[in-house]
């Protein structure tokens, strides 16, 4: 058996990157501000364990829109002025 195997630093450095690996589609989430974080949450804890889950919950991450792309009005077309009361 190698040092390193029985190296408690090892073993700690493995298990973290795993566990970061497993929350990483929950991650990008937070970190894009997805609009449906708590599906994300919920799709990457349950399905994780399952391995179909995962992939899942990454491509939802990646492909989710973004919160505040949803909450920016529509612009006004070119020619149109605007007062800010939402007068033309």
């Amino acid at each position: 058996m190698n040092d390193y195997e029985s190296s408690l630093w090892f073993w700690l450095l493995i298990i973290g990157g795993l566990a970061t690996l497993a929350i990483l589609p929950t991650l990008i989430a937070i970190i894009r501000k997805a609009d449906s974080l708590s599906t994300i949450i919920l799709i990457n804890t349950l399905g994780c364990a399952t391995f179909f889950g995962w992939p899942a919950a990454l491509v939802l991450a990646l492909t989710m829109p973004r919160r505040d792309e949803l909450l920016e009005p529509p612009h006004p077309g070119p020619g149109h002025s605007c007062d800010g009361l939402g007068h033309l």
